[in-house]
C-alpha cells in the first residue's frame, strides 16, 4: 500500500514536524510513500533534506518515497543541492 502525502505550500518548520511524523508512521507500518508535488514550487533546503532523508530510511525498510508529478521549480530544488533524482533514493512520478 502507498500513503499520499500532500505539502503545505507554506513550508513551515510546523508542517515540515507535521510531514516528518506523517512519514515515520507509514514507514513504521510498512508502507511507501507518494508525496504529492503538483502544487509544490521551489523547496528550501529544510525541505529537500527532510524528503531525501525519508527516501534514504524507506530505501533501508524495502519501501520508497515517490515525488508526484513534481514542478520544474520543484525538481530545480533537488539539483540546486546536488541531488540526482534519477540516482537515489528518492524518485519521481
Amino acid at each position: 500500500m502507498v500513503v499520499s502525502v500532500a505539502i503545505p505550500t507554506s513550508y513551515s518548520q510546523a508542517d515540515a514536524v507535521a510531514i516528518r511524523n506523517q512519514i515515520l508512521v507509514a514507514l513504521q507500518q510498512g508502507e511507501s510513500i507518494a508525496i504529492n508535488a503538483d502544487a509544490i514550487d521551489a523547496l528550501p533546503a529544510m525541505w529537500v533534506q527532510l524528503l531525501v532523508a525519508a527516501a534514504k530510511s524507506a530505501a533501508q525498510c524495502g519501501q520508497r518515497v515517490v515525488l508526484r508529478k513534481p514542478s520544474a521549480s520543484c525538481l530545480a530544488s533537488f539539483d540546486a543541492f546536488g541531488i540526482d533524482l534519477n540516482d537515489g533514493p528518492l524518485s519521481v512520478e
